[in-house]
Order: structure tokens, then C-alpha cells, then sequence
């Protein structure tokens, strides 16, 4: 792909190089790391999954520790390691602009910028620029959420409701819908005794909808979650389904519990061009 004013666009797909490479250079590559934390850079020199050769994930014909030194043998998925803990987050800022928290189960960090109480900008919101540091080094960390109030505080909250979204284009087809399906799978830890996890694995494709469709969505999977924290009896599967028509006529019919979908690139300059301006 190429970034042309800003749009990255595909202008080819290069295919796989089978050209030996000179072992010499691969010698000098360092050994897997030895560090307790996950390091997202050097993570596949001990995690390798042994993808057939034939498949759309085998993006190298180099992935194989007789040419990459230090490599861990590939292993089936079944079969791989956890990773490692990422590295514990660094001290929070005390500037008493900003209130940080973090949540440790669901890895989210809370970002609450206060107002200002002094007399000349009283009740305004001040954003120390160690709090901005700080804040724009967590969002590059891809081990964590983060999720921030007080920023947005001068928006118009009436132009991103779903009522003025629909009013405006709640009819339109988005083309863009990508689908991550929940799945579980038994592990293997690093103790030898086993346990299931939870993930959720991204679909081939996209969907395409109605906007206005897409909120029903939203709204059907929220009320299955809410039934479920409530420990409702929802063991009819037919209560989670959610069906609609892409732009074609074709009729979908998605388990809105077990399948995430995301809308993705909306151009809200031309879709809702007052909602971008604010």
C-alpha cells in the first residue's frame, strides 16, 4: 500500500521472496529474549505457530529455525506458549489536573481531566502538557485501553447522538463492517496444566448495512449482555440473533452475543460534515 494525502491505498500485492538469504546475516540476529515481559517487536521469535505453507497466514518461507537463529521450533496453535505479561505502566503524573486510575482485569487506564479552580479560568479544562505526555505514550502501548473524560467537554452532544446520526444518514448503506467472531480454545500453560480462554478471531471479508441498521445492532447485543449480567434465562439461541439486509438484498443473520462488529472509515466529512466541523 501507498499513503497518498494522508489515504493509505493497495497498488499491488508483492509476493513471497524465495531467494535464500545470506546465513551470515541471519547469524547476527540476537537471541529470543529472555525478559519476563512481552515485547511486541521480538514476540514471534518464541511464539511461532507453524502455519502450512499453503496458507494466506504464511507470509514468509523464512519462518523456520534452521534459518533464524535462536528461533523457537514451530509449534501447532494448540500447542503454543501464552506470552509473556506486559510490563507494569509507569507512575501516573500528579499535576492535579488530571485524575489517572487504572483497572488491572480489564487493562483499562482512566484519564479524568478536572476543571480548573482558579479564578480566571475557573470551571475551564487544563491540560498540563506531563499529563499530555503521558496520555499520548499510553495510547501507543497496544496492552491497554485507554479511555479519557474532559477532553471532549466543548462538543455539541447533539450532533453525535444516534438520533441526529440516523436523521442523517440512517439510510445509507456503510460497506465497511468488520466481523470478530468469539471463540474458546484450551491452553497450555507454563506449568503444564491447562485452562480455556476466550478470544475473539477476525473474520475474512466485510459486512456491509444500513446505519440505522447497524444501531439496532448495537442495540440487540447490549440487551443480551444486559440479560446475561442479570443471569436471565436467555437459552433460546433464536433471542440472540440479529438479522439484516446488506446492500445487495441478502439477508444476515449474526449472533449478536458471540459476533463484534465494527464500523470502520467513516468519512464524516462528506457523511455528517457539521459533526466533523465540531
Amino acid at each position: 500500500s501507498r499513503k497518498t494525502r494522508g489515504i493509505y491505498e493497495t497498488v499491488g500485492v508483492v509476493p513471497v521472496d524465495d531467494t535464500p538469504l545470506d546465513p551470515e546475516l541471519l547469524s547476527k540476529l540476537p537471541s529470543a529474549p529472555t525478559t519476563t515481559y512481552f515485547e511486541e517487536e521480538s514476540a514471534w521469535r518464541f511464539h511461532n505457530p507453524a502455519f502450512p505453507n499453503d496458507s494466506f497466514e504464511q507470509l514468509t518461507i523464512l519462518r523456520d529455525e534452521s534459518n533464524i537463529p535462536s528461533i523457537t521450533p514451530a509449534v501447532s496453535s494448540e500447542e503454543l506458549q501464552p506470552l509473556p505479561s506486559p510490563p507494569p505502566l509507569p507512575q501516573f503524573p500528579d499535576t492535579g489536573f488530571c485524575h489517572w486510575s487504572f483497572d488491572e482485569p480489564s487493562r483499562v487506564l482512566y484519564a479524568k481531566f478536572v476543571p480548573f479552580k482558579g479564578k480566571k479560568l475557573f470551571g475551564k479544562i487544563m491540560v498540563n502538557p506531563e499529563d499530555e505526555g503521558f496520555l499520548l505514550r499510553m495510547m501507543e502501548r497496544d496492552d491497554i485501553t485507554v479511555i479519557s473524560e474532559g477532553l471532549a467537554d466543548e462538543i455539541s452532544a447533539s450532533l453525535w447522538t444516534k438520533e441526529y446520526i440516523t436523521g442523517c444518514i440512517g439510510s445509507e448503506y456503510h460497506h465497511k463492517f468488520r466481523a470478530f467472531q468469539k471463540k474458546s480454545r484450551t491452553v497450555v500453560t507454563k506449568d503444564d496444566s491447562t485452562s480455556t480462554i476466550e478470544y475473539h478471531e477476525e473474520q475474512r471479508g466485510w459486512y456491509s448495512m444500513k446505519v440505522a441498521s447497524y444501531f439496532d445492532y448495537l442495540e440487540k447485543r447490549r440487551s443480551v449482555q444486559d440479560k446475561q449480567q442479570e443471569e436471565s434465562d436467555i437459552s433460546d439461541g433464536s433471542e440472540k440473533m440479529f438479522s439484516f439486509e446488506d446492500s445487495n438484498g441478502k439477508e444476515h443473520c449474526i449472533n449478536a452475543e458471540e459476533v463484534s462488529l465494527y464500523m470502520v472509515d467513516v468519512d464524516l466529512i462528506k457523511l455528517l460534515p457539521k459533526s466533523f466541523e465540531d
